[in-house]
């Protein structure tokens, strides 16, 4: 697809944001110039990111941020199910998840 860009960082980095030595914030800037760039130059009417790691997600273990030029009428489906989550199960996990932050 025109337009598809990745920013992926210099250093080797399986995970942006699990390793100590992380370049997210310098990854994410970029980023977020490449996507200004993408939409001056092509006027898409959206732009789907999506952030690539680990080996469950394809044969690059090098982290990367995948930028996706959207039109209306394009037949891209990035798309996740929508389950809901049980009220206490929701409320457990939030605390647990608060303890890590």
């Amino acid at each position: 697809m025109q337009g598809h860009t990745l920013v992926v960082p210099k250093p080797h980095r399986e995970d942006l944001f699990l390793d100590e030595e992380s370049s997210s914030m310098a990854v994410l800037e970029t980023v977020q110039h490449v996507v200004m760039a993408l939409d001056r130059t092509l006027h898409p009417d959206g732009i789907s990111l999506f952030y690539t790691s680990g080996e469950l997600v394809g044969r690059v273990t090098h982290a990367h941020v995948h930028l996706l030029p959207r039109y209306v009428d394009d037949d891209i489906h990035l798309s996740l199910a929508r389950d809901s989550l049980a009220e206490d199960e929701a409320i457990h996990l939030a605390a647990r998840l608060g303890e890590h932050l």
